[in-house]
């Protein structure tokens, strides 16, 4: 009989283990599904469970780390990395984790060497090696990080980021033909992501191909068509080659989609002053300035377009604010210089537009031999 007994205790509490240890791996479950669904707040309240009913469980704390990363609470990943690491001694991707929160929080040093170790767990993860030449990258290390993204390559060759990430690599290095390559063989993988026809955009802007710039931005828009910044990019790639028309709708589509973005209506302001529609610029740049206070290029051109229309007490007044923002602005003393001379006050225009001059505003010599007399 009490062997039987003995039997039955133990039977019952293995049962009783079993339900307890399956109730953390039911929270955590729960968890991974909140936070697939961008519910971070609730998948934190489950893995907070599960850590009450299993405290020595290592993959916990690093699920929980990950998730205070995309809610940007490094020093709460770092704490949950640091006690699954106590954990687990041999968990790399704890080590990748805390070395990503280590780099948000500026630890150079210390992701550099979380990096190290993850890999030296984890030899063939590409993602480390990715995170790595990112973090060499970042400090102006273009070699290693080079060889980085060369081995993260290596073990995952259809990976269209890795390739991406490795011609703005190449880019730095000025190895621009290799950039080229890379970035057409990411778009190869992946034709719709936006982002890498974007950045290969932006190499053939400094190659000085501004139609194939444009073909590119053109099929970005196309793969991501509510991305102001694309429209304001192409925007201004137009005004580059004079196409003010297109300019200025790429700029107002800007406008229409993000109402409350400032740049929209600065840049669509830069547009209109090119083809001398001042009035109309005047109210893009005075939006501006409601949207943006401290936008100093803003009362400049502003200033601008206000002395072009021969209003220039208000021009002054503009370039009055500009300067109290940024006393260093060449072009703003250079503007109220020209706006004070209109108002026949030359000593003053004289005393502005020697200090642009002074601050490397070259192209007001001209102007101070005239006034300056």
């Amino acid at each position: 009989m009490r062997v039987f007994c003995v039997l039955v205790y133990y039977v019952v509490l293995g049962s009783y283990l079993n339900t307890f240890a399956q109730k953390a791996e039911e929270y955590i479950e729960i968890a991974k599904k909140r936070r697939n669904i961008g519910d971070y707040n609730g998948c934190l309240a489950n893995l907070n469970k599960a850590a009450e009913i299993e405290p020595n469980n290592a993959k916990v704390y690093g699920i929980r780390a990950n998730t205070k990363m995309m809610l940007q609470d490094y020093k709460g990943a770092i704490e949950d990395y640091n006690k699954a690491l106590e954990l687990d001694k041999n968990y790399a991707k704890a080590y990748g984790g805390r070395a990503f929160a280590k780099y948000a929080m500026r630890d150079f040093e210390g992701a550099a060497q979380d990096y190290n170790k993850a890999l030296e767990l984890a030899p063939n993860d590409a993602a480390v090696y990715s995170w790595r030449g990112f973090l060499s990258y970042a400090n102006k290390k273009y070699q290693e990080a080079l060889a980085d993204y060369n081995k993260a390559i290596e073990l995952e060759p259809f990976d269209s980021k890795l390739y991406a990430d490795r011609a703005m690599v190449k880019a730095a290095l000025n190895d621009r033909q290799g950039a080229m390559q890379d970035f057409n063989e990411a778009i190869r993988i992946d034709p719709f992501y936006a982002k890498n026809y974007r950045d290969r955009a932006s190499l053939k802007i400094e190659n000085n191909d501004l139609k194939g710039a444009l073909e590119d931005y053109d099929q970005a828009i196309l793969n991501a068509p509510k991305q102001t910044r694309y429209y304001i990019e192409r925007g201004n790639i137009y005004l580059k080659l004079k196409d003010v028309k297109n300019a200025l709708h790429d700029f107002s589509k800007a406008i229409e989609i993000a109402p409350t973005d400032v740049a929209g209506y600065y840049n669509r302001g830069l547009a209109l002053m090119t083809e001398q529609s001042y009035n109309a610029a005047i109210v893009d740049f005075e939006k501006t300035i409601s949207m943006n206070p401290k936008y100093t290029d803003a009362y400049i051109h502003l200033g601008v377009c206000l002395s072009a229309i021969d209003k220039h007490k208000e021009a002054v007044q503009n370039f009055d604010k500009a300067i109290q923002l940024d006393d260093k602005n060449a072009k703003a003393y250079f503007g109220r210089g020209i706006a004070k001379a209109s108002l026949k006050n030359n000593t003053e225009a004289c005393a502005d537009l020697k200090k642009a001059q002074e601050l490397g505003y070259n192209e007001a010599l001209n102007a101070i031999n005239n006034v300056c007399k």
